[in-house]
């Protein structure tokens, strides 16, 4: 294996993002590429089994996997309402997410979190990881101006982001790391 593990991706706070964050958590080797950015969260999330971002029993990981799963679900529904052209139908889109959509799926993560610390247990996973990384890409990188106080009734998933955010690793790499935004990427990519 080599001494560095190099991620290939837009340079967005977005999907790549929790595996950014998982760099940043830890320190190892590699050297292979690979494509879809779950799979490569899930596998340099396996490469210091001691960190515990992806439990190695099997339960914890449905825990885990069901968790990225379900706010995979909730990006994907978002974002197809960010591609509609401007208009009354994609107001209306954006009513239906804030009013209908994000609640249901709020609701059914609080429940989901239960009683544990984090969103899959009693420590920091990857799905807490994607977490904070949808919402970072729902209330500063897309256009749809949805505010972080939709999430005022729903104190688990908060505390979530509060975790993340006082994570030594993770604010470290926040202080480093040259957030651009989508009009720049995409201007980058152009060229």
């Amino acid at each position: 294996m080599s001494s560095l593990l190099k991620l290939h991706y837009f340079d967005l706070a977005a999907r790549a993002e929790p595996i950014r964050l998982s760099f940043a958590i830890q320190e190892f080797p590699d050297g292979k590429m690979a494509v879809q950015s779950y799979a490569i969260l899930r596998y340099v999330a396996t490469l210091r089994p001691s960190y515990g971002l992806y439990p190695s029993n099997p339960l914890e990981r449905l825990c885990v996997d069901q968790m990225m799963e379900t706010f995979a679900d909730i990006r994907e529904k978002t974002r197809v309402v960010n591609v509609m052209p401007d208009g009354p139908a994609k107001r209306a889109a954006r009513e239906e997410l804030l009013n209908t959509t994000y609640p249901f799926y709020f609701d059914r993560v609080e429940r989901m979190i239960g009683d544990n610390k984090y969103s899959a247990g009693d420590h920091l996973t990857i799905s807490d990881l994607v977490i904070d990384s949808v919402f970072y890409w729902m209330f500063n990188i897309i256009e749809l101006n949805i505010q972080p106080s939709i999430l005022a009734s729903y104190g688990k998933i908060r505390k979530i982001q509060e975790l993340v955010a006082s994570n030594s690793a993770v604010q470290l790499w926040r202080e480093k790391r040259e957030v651009k935004s989508l009009p720049a990427v995409a201007e980058g990519v152009a060229h």
